[in-house]
């Protein structure tokens, strides 16, 4: 699909999220607030699927998001539960997830858009960048080459051959109805060819991630000593 203002790619974005509240805002006002959604280039879907916070984090992310944010707050059974019930309900042309506290960058979505209007380009990743606590960059880091047959078989898993960085990453819709979303506690799967299966985790914007709690507070990473925000969209898998 075209991302032109007349036939605009529609993108979904599902944050899973619990006891979030200091993290939650400027997750969601990097995603409403992507140029590409204000010009009306890109059509966005935002689900932000919460585990019943204790904290303020619902009310954050409303005020933050207003009405292009979703937010469905109930009790789940870990923080898998949550991202498989919202990518459940992505009805996007391209999907992808972000966690509280990771950021895109502004113009993300502009090279999304340029980048899906080639037919052939199933997904794409890109580079992180680490910032210290100021905003300073301090380092900056682009992916290696993936192989179609070596993700086939799970390689990329961050053991055998570097991961896919989930925060930089985006896939097309026929990719997302490969998805064997498993019962709660377990990861979201994509059943690959030839019977082998690969962690749909490691399929997967241009995002930041900040320090994190434990179980019952924000589901993010564990903590961090440097925040990790991806600048650009690079490689493309076909």
């Amino acid at each position: 699909m075209s991302g032109s203002s007349q036939n605009p790619l529609k993108v979904s974005i599902v944050t899973p999220c619990r006891n979030a509240e200091h993290l939650v805002a400027r997750t969601v006002e990097s995603i409403v607030g992507q140029s590409a959604v204000r010009s009306g280039r890109v059509e966005l879907e935002y689900l932000l699927i919460d585990g019943a916070s204790t904290d303020r984090t619902v009310e954050v992310a409303r005020a933050a998001g207003g009405s292009r944010v979703s937010v469905r707050s109930e009790p789940d059974r870990g923080m898998y539960d949550a991202l498989a019930k919202g990518l459940r309900a992505a009805t996007g042309d391209v999907v992808a997830y972000l966690n509280a506290g990771d950021a895109y960058s502004l113009g993300a979505f502009e090279v999304l858009a340029d980048l899906f209007e080639r037919p052939e380009v199933a997904w794409l990743t890109g580079f992180r960048i680490q910032c210290n606590e100021r905003g300073a960059v301090v380092g900056a880091y682009l992916p290696v080459p993936y192989r179609r047959r070596l993700l086939a078989k799970g390689a990329h898993d961050g053991v055998r051959l570097e991961f896919v960085q989930q925060e930089s990453t985006f896939w097309r819709r026929s990719l997302h109805a490969q998805l064997d979303l498993v019962p709660a506690r377990a990861l979201p799967v994509l059943r690959a060819p030839h019977g082998g299966r690969a962690r749909a985790g490691i399929l997967g914007p241009v995002g930041e991630a900040a320090p994190a709690g434990g179980e019952e507070g924000p589901r993010t990473r564990p903590p961090l000593p440097l925040q990790l925000r991806g600048a650009g969209l690079g490689l493309i898998g076909r």
